[in-house]
């Protein structure tokens, strides 16, 4: 019996399924399995991992990761540390609060800028990690400071020390690095007006997005137009004439350039590109990882090929060397 397993007893698992805890419902399982509920546990648990010479690796609310068929080795750590605290236009909301419950409860309290989150997938843990961001907002747009676990201590960044880029923090550069809250300010409102507001975004989500499947989000980041790059001649005559926005705002969909090869529809096994949307890939029926990543690969490649664009991916890997 190693340490974690006399600390945690039954509540440390072993072989759980992952797929149940993804929004893509694809994965292996976990050697080990556990749930933790306060900062205090996580550090333990990290710790005795350590001890025991076994890897770790933080699981949140599941949405925009892939899970290798093969299983997680070592330790997957699934946040479940869900409290908060309300003071007058701030909210402190801990790592496993999901995006939904965060803008349900600004919306309880008159407090309005985070009305977009409603019908985000995640928790506040995972979207601070990757700047998660809907209608042109973002995380970032309303962060004060962040508490996280380095490995070892318990530390603070004030939001200008996060270093939060577009689908980028000093998180994701720093793997080992465990949100464990996160402080917002907003702005007091009317409560019938955001509650409205959160309903029109709801609405329009359930209009553009692919919701019938189980997905992973979006799969790729959207591309950004670099200072003084000089775009493919074909694409660019495209995007001048039908979306002279994109060159305005200096970047291009993922979503419409899968769109413009008509790779919607496309399948590998039980994996498909979204018929409603380029840049999601849904699970149509007991789809493999390993279908997923050929689907990915393929729609990189083509990207590449026609457009020379290089696409980055927004779904985060885990259980994969």
């Amino acid at each position: 019996m190693n340490s974690l397993e006399k600390k945690f007893g039954k509540r440390l698992k072993k072989g759980v399924s992952l797929a149940k805890y993804t929004s893509f419902r694809i994965g292996g399982k976990a050697e080990y399995f556990l749930a933790v509920k306060t900062g205090e546990e996580l550090m333990e648990a990290v710790g005795f991992a350590k001890k025991d010479g076994i890897d770790y690796v933080l699981l949140g609310g599941g949405s925009n990761v892939l899970v290798n068929d093969a299983g997680v080795s070592g330790l997957v750590i699934k946040l479940s540390i869900t409290s908060y605290e309300v003071s007058k236009k701030n909210i402190t909301a801990r790592a496993g609060l999901t995006l939904r419950e965060l803008s349900k409860l600004a919306s309880e309290n008159s407090l309005t800028g985070l009305e977009w989150a409603n019908g985000v997938p995640g928790t506040v843990g995972g979207a601070c990690v990757m700047n998660a961001g809907c209608f042109g907002r973002e995380m970032k747009d309303f962060l004060v400071k962040v508490k996280y676990f380095d490995g070892k201590n318990i530390k603070e960044l004030a939001k200008r020390q996060c270093r939060f880029g577009y689908r980028e923090s000093i998180f994701k550069e720093n793997s080992e690095w465990i949100v464990l809250e996160a402080e917002f300010k907003l702005k007091k409102g009317d409560k019938k007006k955001i509650i409205k507001q959160v309903k029109d975004y709801l609405d329009m989500r359930n209009e553009r997005l692919p919701l019938d499947y189980p997905s992973a989000g979006s799969v790729f980041k959207k591309y950004e137009i670099k200072k003084g790059e000089k775009l493919n001649l074909y694409l660019e005559k495209i995007i001048k004439k039908e979306h002279p926005e994109f060159l305005a705002g200096h970047y291009i969909p993922a979503g419409w350039l899968i769109e413009e090869l008509d790779l919607c529809g496309k399948k590998i096994g039980g994996a498909m590109v979204s018929v409603k949307h380029g840049n999601f890939i849904v699970n149509i029926g007991k789809a493999k990882a390993e279908e997923v990543i050929m689907l990915i690969s393929m729609i990189k490649q083509k990207v590449r090929n026609h457009f020379g664009i290089q696409l980055a991916e927004e779904v985060i890997y885990l259980g994969f060397d």
